[in-house]
């Protein structure tokens, strides 16, 4: 795979060689499967990878993207082998290693259980003697564990998912628009079985997200959020929600 990314992004270098307004390429990985927000099969990659090249575009900057696994895309963007991830939550951690973008959206982070369980649920203390299904890598799963839950580790969200459906885990956490999506598509049997539990663990915001071993991360930030103040202004933005479906 990480032949592959480079092999991506070194395409992006070539094409950019040839253009007289492309500063340096851009690579960036997003969530695969991750419905709405991006997937490689949706149409132009979902609502976050539209987003973020219409903002890039309106700078006259073209972008790419690919859709490694999560933790990989981490892992390559901290490295500075991909120029960052479009689609992140914000975390201490990652901060150390990324500049952040303004917002791009906003959602929430609930725990899901089946509604004949009858779950009990008013703060994450609740839930203590369930064990809880999450996705490695997802900057609130150090949220669970410094809040001493049961918590059993998923490489993706069809994983966690059918660990769900089996009944390994009693609940899982994510994020609710995407889990919906994923419910609906996979597993339609259960979906009028599933209750999003209330209060939300995190209400979040998606970020773009730039390696700090990228020399320019300051100045493509800068031209993401200028461009993306541009898309917001002139209306790309909302026709861009509008063919997502939001």
């Amino acid at each position: 795979m990480r032949l592959i990314v480079r092999t991506i992004c070194l395409w992006g270098l070539l094409i950019a060689a040839t253009s007289v307004w492309a500063r340096s390429p851009l690579c960036f990985a997003a969530s695969d499967d991750w419905l709405p927000y991006s997937s490689f099969s949706a149409p132009g990659g979902g609502l976050l990878v539209r987003i973020a090249r219409a903002a890039f575009a309106a700078q006259g900057q073209d972008s790419s993207y690919v859709f490694p696994p999560w933790n990989r895309a981490l892992t390559e963007a901290r490295a500075g082998v991909l120029t960052g991830i479009v689609g992140a939550w914000y975390s201490e951690e990652r901060e150390r290693d990324f500049l952040y973008s303004q917002p791009i959206y906003k959602n929430e982070i609930v725990f899901i259980a089946f509604a004949n369980q009858h779950i009990e649920y008013r703060q994450p203390a609740d839930l203590r003697p369930y064990k809880i299904g999450a996705v490695r890598g997802n900057s609130f799963v150090t949220t669970l564990q410094s809040a001493n839950l049961q918590v059993d580790l998923a490489k993706d969200m069809d994983e966690n998912l059918r660990k769900f459906v089996r009944g390994r885990v009693k609940l899982i956490v994510d994020e609710k628009l995407s889990t919906e999506f994923a419910i609906a598509e996979k597993f339609p049997s259960i979906k009028q079985n599933v209750v999003f539990l209330q209060p939300p663990l995190e209400t979040n915001y998606l970020y773009l997200i730039v390696s700090k071993e990228i020399s320019d991360a300051a100045q493509i930030i800068a031209d993401f959020n200028k461009g993306l103040a541009k898309i917001e202004q002139n209306g790309t933005l909302r026709r861009i929600y509008q063919d997502s479906g939001f």
